[in-house]
């Protein structure tokens, strides 16, 4: 009986799926895994996917820029993890964040005077949190003013807890619209 290259690849082919072949052959065509075990349908270890949204929401938080919201909802569209889990870790640690901001705010009225914020942005902030006050806050999750509201907060001495609160009410909002339309 003869073989050919052909009739070689089509006899791999035609094996079940994760066994090895004879030859040692580990090419591609030669040894197919079962899809379940495929890199592409892995679950991911909930301990690291928690703790790498925490860290992700609380750096995006600072100054620093972040993309938490697109990490939660690969999380949340991935299902690996409880939707309450991941809406609970990406609120605290933004919040956490929004709150290192907020105590460097305070930091700073401390250490230097008003008229060392020559930042228009930031003035603009401080402008903006002295008319609105806490309720402001609410509003934190904004890309590019946010972090300039809770830096504000922070300046003018605004009441830690009720900072706090309003951050987290925010940030909670802007994450359970992300859970809710990635979620499904």
């Amino acid at each position: 009986m003869e073989f050919t290259d052909d009739s070689i690849i089509r006899e791999k082919r035609n094996k079940p799926p994760g066994t090895l072949p004879e030859d040692g052959d580990l090419s591609r065509d030669a040894v197919k895994l079962p899809r379940s075990s495929r890199p592409d349908h892995m679950t991911i270890d909930p301990a690291l996917g928690l703790s790498g949204l925490f860290l992700s929401a609380f750096i995006s938080a600072t100054v620093a820029p972040g993309g938490s919201e697109a990490v939660l909802a690969y999380l949340v569209h991935r299902g690996d993890i409880g939707s309450m889990d991941l809406l609970a870790t990406a609120t605290v640690g933004n919040t956490l964040g929004a709150m290192s901001t907020w105590l460097l705010g305070y930091w700073a009225a401390r250490r230097y005077g008003p008229e060392r914020i020559a930042d228009s942005r930031r003035q603009s902030a401080m402008r903006t949190v002295r008319r609105f006050g806490l309720p402001i806050l609410l509003l934190s999750w904004l890309p590019v003013v946010g972090d300039g509201f809770c830096f504000g907060a922070g300046w003018l001495r605004l009441s830690f807890f009720g900072s706090l609160v309003a951050i987290a009410l925010g940030k909670l909002g802007r994450y359970a619209a992300i859970v809710y339309w990635f979620g499904g």
